[in-house]
């Protein structure tokens, strides 16, 4: 990537007797851009490397760099933004040499730290004590750990920079509510603004800090919906929530008695099957503007659960990008849906396995303007479609669609405006000029 930028920078052609010179300047591209460009260069290479898969091992880096020559070495250990990210497995035989580990960490100098942390069955203490020595600098934390038996074991003062923190945890059935000792993180984080809990364990320690949480994204498995409810309740500034819940506690009877209004709530992204009828119940979201809900797993009886979405749905008068995957009744259902949110922009349905006409002209009808009609179109602002599975459109009434809402903007005929590709799994057409709608996709899914 450097060389490729050093060679797009102008230079003046060098005579035949100082090509060689020319050539060697060109070997080290730390004489020809300016250090603040080559920071960022090396920052963006070490982003794109932290992130798996990785060519190489997470102590290689960005270490690794220095063995390209004596200037880059020397660039790399003074460049301290290099050293601000640290990824570390603190389990028992990972931690070879402590004087290196905190070597390493003082490299990136007064600069908050990016942590992300991994601690087995058997942690390393002396390693986790030189670690978190340092938590007073960190700025985000990802901690991996099989249990928090560690956590009272190893000092640790104030996370007063901590803006971004992510729980990962695996555990043992028994060991579902031992996670006491995040407390310690949430009390202690004035900035904390951005949490992910991927963990069985009783999310109750987001209830310390959770009205100034801004975002929050919880995997819980075995945790009841109504827990996750109790939570969100404390979390009365959230604008981006996602829930992924897999709980087989279905034993909750009732919502609570006054569903919780989150005022501040843009984004919500759930992932679950019936039991989300008691979240759809239990909240109400008045500026949600992106909702996305996907089924996890098929039951039997979903009924309930679609009138509790309807109802919930009506509730977000302000929605404008709405995905449903195989989590939609009927045709039906799902006009009564579009009608209600004429602010739609972006929309894409997606049909279970079972369903066949889920999709049909009747659907695409409803979104066609038709000026010879007093029945207005549904979406008027809608610019993408996506329609995976259960479609029974015909490729005409699809067509007519797309070319009455470019005509009712642009006042043309666009039947050569826009690009068609078929085949036998799924039907495309992108408009490529300035309308309302811009792309349809239709997916038979098989």
């Amino acid at each position: 990537m450097l060389l490729l930028l050093l060679d797009m920078t102008p230079m003046p052609s060098p005579s035949v007797n100082d090509q060689h010179t020319a050539i060697n300047e060109m070997r080290d591209p730390l004489q020809v851009l300016p250090p603040e460009l080559v920071g960022k260069i090396f920052q963006q290479w070490l982003q794109n490397e932290l992130h798996p898969p990785s060519q190489f091992i997470y102590s290689q880096l960005p270490v690794i760099l220095c063995s390209v020559s004596k200037s880059w070495r020397d660039f790399v250990y003074g460049y301290p933004l290099l050293w601000r990210h640290l990824v570390i497995n603190a389990t028992q035989g990972n931690v070879r040499n402590l004087r290196a580990l905190e070597n390493r960490m003082d490299r990136s100098q007064l600069l908050p730290l990016i942590m992300d942390i991994s601690v087995g069955e058997h942690p390393d203490y002396d390693a986790l004590h030189v670690i978190f020595l340092q938590c007073g600098r960190f700025h985000e934390l990802t901690l991996g750990a099989s249990d928090l038996s560690w956590w009272s074991k190893v000092p640790r003062g104030p996370f007063s920079l901590l803006t971004s923190f992510s729980v990962r945890t695996w555990m043992h059935p028994d060991l579902l509510l031992g996670q006491e000792g995040f407390n310690g993180i949430f009390a202690t984080a004035p900035l904390l603004h951005h949490v992910k809990w991927h963990s069985p364990a009783d999310p109750e320690p987001l209830c310390t800090k959770g009205s100034q949480l801004r975002s929050l994204d919880i995997l819980a498995p075995r945790v009841p919906v109504m827990r996750i409810l109790d939570v969100m309740k404390t979390c009365t500034n959230l604008r981006t929530v996602i829930i992924d819940v897999k709980t087989e506690d279905l034993m909750v009877m009732h919502p609570p008695r006054e569903p919780i209004t989150m005022g501040t709530l843009e984004t919500l992204r759930l992932v679950g099957s019936k039991h989300l009828k008691y979240l759809f119940e239990g909240i109400r979201t008045p500026q949600l503007s992106s909702f996305s809900l996907r089924l996890a797993r098929y039951d039997a009886n979903l009924e309930p659960v679609f009138e509790a979405l309807e109802s919930f749905l009506v509730q977000c008068p302000m929605l404008q990008h709405l995905t449903l995957e195989e989590f939609i009744r009927d045709e039906e259902m799902l006009l009564r849906i579009l009608d209600s949110h004429p602010r739609i922009k972006r929309l894409s349905v997606t049909a279970s396995p079972c369903q066949k006409q889920l999709a049909t002209d009747k659907l695409v009808k409803s979104l066609t303007f038709r000026t010879e009609s007093s029945q207005k179109a549904l979406l008027p602002l809608l610019e993408e479609l996506t329609l995976s599975g259960g479609i029974n459109v015909q490729d005409n009434v699809v067509m007519e669609m797309i070319q009455s809402r470019s005509s009712n903007l642009m006042g043309n005929n666009v039947h050569d405006e826009y690009q068609v590709h078929r085949s036998w799994t799924s039907r495309t057409a992108a408009i490529e000029q300035s309308s309302s709608l811009r792309y349809v996709n239709e997916a038979e899914c098989g």
